[in-house]
């Protein structure tokens, strides 16, 4: 902490930015990974029964 406070701010928060978009990019790839296999999964399953499984998960969640 006492590195991160004998920095200029405005580095500080560009460092953090820099950091936070980072992030937001893996998230958004892990995202479109997902997706996929889902939607490999699906066509595979016929969509009818994908989609009427995935409702199955939503209310025993609840």
């Amino acid at each position: 902490m006492s590195k991160r406070n004998s920095q200029p701010p405005a580095k500080a928060a560009d460092e953090i930015i820099q950091d936070l978009i980072l992030r937001r990019k893996q998230q958004q790839e892990a995202l479109i990974k997902i997706k996929a296999s889902m939607e490999k999964k699906h066509s595979a399953d016929g969509e009818a029964t994908g989609k009427a499984h995935s409702t199955e998960k939503r209310k025993s969640k609840s």
